[in-house]
């Protein structure tokens, strides 16, 4: 039997959530992103780059999902998987 869900937020309550988030922390303009970009070359030692990294849906993260077995409690996983990276 699957999990059940309630939800908390209307659709349109999240959406709004949604637009504001990327709108305020995800969105940057071609200037800012160079400027990222330049700042967080070397990866490795850039905290900057794992704050950039952390708002953005990255290709790891979407193989993680795409790979998860059927059986696997996907809303739980898919959370866990997200907060991770």
């Amino acid at each position: 039997m699957p999990d059940q869900v309630t939800e908390d937020l209307s659709p349109e309550h999240l959406q709004e959530l949604n637009s504001s988030f990327y709108a305020t922390r995800v969105f940057v303009t071609q200037e800012e992103r160079e400027k990222i970009e330049e700042q967080t070359r070397d990866q490795d030692n850039s905290d900057q780059w794992q704050q950039e990294r952390r708002k953005r849906l990255t290709a790891s993260v979407v193989g993680a999902i795409a790979k998860m077995k059927e059986k696997t409690k996907k809303q739980e996983s898919t959370s866990t998987t997200i907060l991770h990276f």
